[in-house]
């Protein structure tokens, strides 16, 4: 839908405009605090950012006034940190990866809070090890109610399981379908984030990296299949400066849309809307709000029980 969406329009102009623009980050945010996923198109080195306002249907229209020209988050040095309860102790813990060229194969550390901010590096004895491992992302990957990790480990794409006390196990053949995929260039950049995008109540991945983008269908039980040409995603992503994962809903139906790159990644980048097509069902928003100091709300967990079973989880 990047057409109809009014997002090619938008983007031909801002080049029309700026010809050395350098794209550099797609970002779905409320910029306006109406409650609406809106659209920020960074800029690297150059004053040429572009703000899209979305009227909640996904239309989108260039934003009057001025903002920042730049990007929202940048990444030093292409450093990820994971803060999470790893062990179940009501504390937040770590999950840090690091590397860019220095370190091609990526480096990795897990890192247990005592709960006085006292961080303890636990990584060898949690069942990782540092060398070669770059965690991508987190999420519960098998519905058993702890965290587990999406990693690239020597650029092989791995999922660790969590045996809920924050020990980690390689679940064999995880990941199924990729000998269509693009494989990734370098490990230190991108991301892997958890979300169901076809509404199976199974967690899916969507990931992305240099200059790779995945999506990963769940089939249950911690594993995974490639699925980006059966769902028409097309598997690319320029992955430099602040470039990441960009999805949400945008047009208020309850499910996940994703934006996306097309063409060349060096020069000129063109972007993919894809809205998402599936059937209406009942669903509900639930938007975290921490306290101050976490804003974001870190940590939280999400429970949903039936009436009467608050231990029976659906």
């Amino acid at each position: 839908m990047t057409k109809e969406s009014g997002v090619a329009e938008a983007v031909d102009r801002q080049y029309a405009k700026y010809p050395k623009w350098w794209l550099s980050g797609l970002n779905l945010v409320d910029l306006d605090g109406d409650g609406k996923l809106d659209l920020f198109l960074a800029a690297h080195g150059t004053d040429s950012a572009m703000a899209l306002i979305n009227d909640g249907q996904g239309h989108f229209r260039e934003a009057h006034g001025s903002y920042p020209q730049t990007e929202i988050a940048p990444t030093r040095n292409e450093i990820n940190i994971h803060p999470a309860d790893f062990n179940a102790d009501g504390f937040i813990d770590l999950a840090v990866h690091w590397g860019r060229y220095d370190f091609p194969q990526g480096r990795s550390r897990i890192y247990f809070n005592d709960g006085k901010m006292n961080f303890t590096d636990v990584t060898e004895k949690v069942g990782l090890h540092e060398e070669g491992l770059a965690i991508k992302g987190i999420g519960d990957l098998n519905r058993d109610g702890h965290l587990d990790l999406i990693v690239l480990e020597n650029k092989r794409t791995e999922i660790y399981l969590n045996d809920g006390k924050g020990h980690f196990n390689r679940q064999a053949g995880a990941i199924s379908g990729f000998e269509a995929a693009t494989r990734p260039g370098y490990v230190s950049w991108g991301l892997a984030v958890v979300a169901d995008f076809d509404n199976d109540g199974i967690p899916d991945i969507l990931w992305n990296g240099r200059n790779f983008l995945w999506l990963l269908r769940g089939t249950g039980g911690g594993h995974f299949t490639y699925v980006n040409r059966q769902w028409s995603i097309e598997d690319k992503s320029a992955a430099s400066v602040d470039d990441g994962l960009c999805f949400g809903d945008i047009d208020g139906d309850g499910d996940m849309d994703i934006v996306g790159y097309t063409g060349s990644v060096d020069s000129k980048r063109q972007i993919k809307v894809y809205r998402n097509e599936l059937p209406a069902k009942n669903w509900i928003r639930v938007r975290p709000v921490g306290a101050p100091g976490n804003q974001g709300a870190a940590g939280a967990t999400i429970r949903l029980s039936e009436p009467g079973y608050p231990e029976k989880l659906v």
